[in-house]
């Protein structure tokens, strides 16, 4: 309050002046100085007195007679209390996750602060933090009289609303605010339990490659959850997971899996939460198959020359999942590897089939159709093959070449027409001989010729001739060189020449004759039915090779016997593809060139047959790959009857063990055939045989060391009836129990064709 001091004089006097501890007062904000017209009375008023002011002496000078008159400033402190009094308290309040709740204050203000006119001001604080006004946070006051009742509202209460409020009382003096009084307690926000308010798609289905995204949506955000693949968290870079807000009370959980792939069962994905989980059944199929280049509307195909129906797919035809039938005008074409005029070979996602020897009666509309497991994805096309008009012909043929190292030799030839060529080389006789009987077939056979930095290949449009040079020839170079000609429509026309090339002799005299670098083992053991190959490595060039079992050369089958080169070296191998038990003997190599022959040392095949020798699984701790101990073998039954087919396998871990029939996997759950297991027998029933049901029926057995298979055949005997030549007599008439009928198997292995006379 402001603090007020009157002076009376005998009569009026303006010469006066005022002091406060014997400093003169001048008037200001602080000080006011005024006196009565007839100048007798005289005031002043000190302002906004403090505490700190208390005891200071204010002094009354009258100048010009010099007396003076001195007076006290005392100022007596009120206490808070008596000014301001919390009479309710704020009380602390509990309450439940997106529930509202308030804090309400009551203030009474004393008679005294209201005469003064000194504002309050009240201030709501959070952990110290001060509260403003918002959508979540509402301060509101009532005022009657000298009671003045303060609230803060909190709405769509959160876990992060669990804190101290505190209500401060201020005293609004000119710019500055003292505090008075405060009032604290606290909020206590239980937690509810989260939601599952859309959970993970039951199943999904996706294509290999593809990303896999799941989502579900919760009540709440940041939860402490887990996703799970088939019961095993899930962690590393080829996942990622994402919580988006949808809106206040719902978020999305989402799972993105890149690139998954193909596999043979489903797998379940699994979100995790403390109260509630999700799954969902995730199934990786093969991408659907697509034709990336389809076959030409229309082949032109060279009289006896062999036409080619070319194809690409999306994805690699896989035998588990595809089957390839062939048509001519409408009518199906039925033919094996062997066949001697039509040949098909798949190589991954390219498919090319073989029309040998074209002549007028293979001039027809052709239709390949692809059939998958899902007869809606089927693949259909059609085209049709014509004799070309326009034959492609050499006129310049290749010629043989016999030059000295490091001479170059170089190849021409010339064609009849514009066309496409490329050079393949062989030291292979045979394998030539191959190409010439069967056309294109062989042709991964042969080694391409690419250019380098001594190869180089020309061709010129204006004469249609071809090229290819050989600089710094080697002994290594000498060989078969075959052009092959392509022309608009597929055909394909070889020509072929030898190139001899001879060493120089050192100057020493010394010839370069082969030399073993690294020779046959001394003893190799192996299984009936079970691959395996040996070995040699040996330095020289031009080199003819023989194998002998013993006293007897070895005729080999095709792929039997392969060369390797490596720099300098040549790798000698000797495959054992299908071996049995009368292949073993004492092998060894002979090689020579023209300056000499070395003999390798002589190698123990021992082939053993495990059906002979049991072998218990009890008798090794350690893994082995499977065998078979007990083989199933051919069977021949009547139509609508039932067949089995039952084999001991044995291998640690134990093997997994699929069955094809036709090359075909079989599924175990099919209504026609039934997959069977008991202890190490393995058996496959077929049901209600038909027509159909005939062909090559394979095991395979396989684990983590390796695989193992067998085969047989199913066939079906023919009803016949018997017929007597005269009545009365024992004679009976020639009667087929079963006629010969079509085969298809696997490349490279065998095909039996028989029949049955009564």
């Amino acid at each position: 309050p402001d603090a007020e001091f009157q002076v009376v004089l005998s009569k009026g006097c303006s010469d006066i002046s005022w002091s406060l501890d014997g400093i003169a007062i001048e008037e200001s904000a602080n000080f006011l100085i005024r006196a009565s017209p007839d100048g007798k009375e005289h005031f002043l008023t000190i302002k906004n007195c403090q505490v700190k002011q208390s005891g200071q002496k204010v002094q009354f000078v009258l100048n010009k007679f010099n007396k003076r008159n001195e007076a006290t400033l005392i100022i007596e402190e009120i206490s808070k209390d008596f000014l301001v009094k919390v009479r309710r308290p704020l009380e602390d309040v509990r309450t439940k996750e997106r529930e509202s709740c308030s804090f309400t204050c009551g203030i009474q203000i004393s008679a005294i602060l209201s005469k003064v006119n000194v504002p309050l001001e009240i201030k709501w604080f959070k952990n110290k933090e001060e509260i403003l006004n918002s959508e979540r946070y509402i301060v509101t006051e009532e005022i009657d009289k000298n009671l003045r009742t303060e609230k803060l509202e909190i709405t769509n209460c959160t876990l992060e609303d669990c804190a101290d409020f505190v209500c401060k009382i201020y005293l609004k003096l000119s710019e500055e605010l003292m505090p008075m009084l405060e009032s604290k307690a606290s909020l206590f926000v239980k937690e509810l339990d989260a939601q599952l308010l859309e959970p993970l798609p039951s199943c999904v289905e996706i294509f290999s490659g593809q990303d896999l995204a799941l989502k579900c949506q919760i009540s709440k955000a940041n939860l402490p959850v887990e996703w799970l693949k088939d019961n095993v968290k899930i962690a590393g870079p080829k996942y990622d997971t994402i919580i988006n807000q949808i809106d206040n009370d719902r978020y999305s959980y989402e799972l993105i899996a890149k690139s998954l792939e193909f596999t043979n069962s489903s797998s379940r994905f699994k979100l995790v939460c403390r109260n509630f989980q999700t799954e969902c059944k995730v199934t990786v199929k093969k991408p659907k198959l697509e034709v990336v280049e389809p076959l030409e509307k229309k082949i032109y195909v060279d009289h006896n020359q062999t036409g080619v129906l070319r194809t690409k797919f999306s994805s690699r035809i896989d035998d588990d999942l595809v089957r390839l039938e062939l048509y001519k005008n409408s009518k199906r074409i039925y033919f094996s590897n062997k066949s001697p005029k039509y040949q098909l070979i798949v190589n991954e996602n390219a498919l090319d089939f073989f029309i040998k020897d074209f002549g007028n009666e293979d001039q027809a509309k052709y239709e390949l159709k692809v059939c998958t497991l899902n007869d809606d994805d089927n693949i259909v096309q059609q085209t049709e093959c014509l004799l070309n008009p326009n034959d492609l012909k050499v006129i310049k043929q290749l010629n043989h070449l016999d030059i000295n190292e490091p001479q170059t030799a170089k190849f021409e030839l010339t064609a009849s027409r514009p066309c496409k060529c490329e050079w393949y080389f062989t030291q292979n006789e045979d394998t030539w001989k191959s190409i010439v009987e069967k056309g294109e077939q062989n042709l991964i056979n042969l080694e391409k010729i690419l250019p380098n930095d001594r190869v180089s290949t020309m061709s010129s449009d204006s004469d249609n001739s071809f090229s290819l040079i050989v600089e710094k020839t080697k002994i290594a170079d000498s060989g078969r060189y075959i052009a092959v000609l392509y022309s608009d429509h597929a055909n394909l026309v070889f020509c072929s020449a030898i190139l001899r090339v001879t060493a120089v002799p050192d100057d020493d005299g010394e010839s370069k004759k082969p030399v073993i670098v690294r020779d046959l083992p001394s003893e190799v053991e192996g299984f009936v039915s079970e691959p395996f190959s040996i070995s040699l490595s040996v330095k020289g060039d031009n080199l003819q090779i023989e194998w002998f079992n013993g006293e007897k050369k070895v005729i080999a089958l095709m792929d039997q016997v392969q060369v390797v080169r490596k720099d300098e070296k040549c790798d000698l191998v000797f495959n054992f593809n299908q071996p049995f038990s009368f292949d073993s003997g004492d092998y060894f190599c002979k090689v020579s060139n023209g300056f000499g022959a070395v003999e390798s040392r002589c190698c123990r095949v021992t082939i053993k047959d495990p059906s002979v020798q049991s072998i218990e699984e009890s008798d090794s701790i350690f893994e082995t790959k499977p065998r078979f101990i007990e083989y199933f073998s051919d069977v021949y039954v009547e139509p609508h009857t039932e067949a089995q087919f039952k084999c001991k396998i044995m291998g640690r871990p134990e093997p997994k063990v699929t069955w094809f029939c036709n090359c075909r996997k079989l599924l175990s759950h099919d209504q026609k055939f039934e997959c069977l297991k008991e202890a190490d027998y393995y058996t496959l029933v077929v049901k209600n045989i038909g027509l159909d049901d005939e062909g090559e029926y394979s095991c395979k057995a396989s684990n983590c060391k390796g695989e193992a298979s067998w085969a047989a055949n199913l066939y079906l005997n023919d009803c016949f009836s018997r017929k007597k030549v005269e009545s009365g007599c024992s004679l009976v008439a020639p009667n087929f129990l079963r006629k010969i009928r079509d085969s298809t198997v696997l490349q490279k292995n065998t095909a039996k064709l028989d029949c049955f006379v009564d």
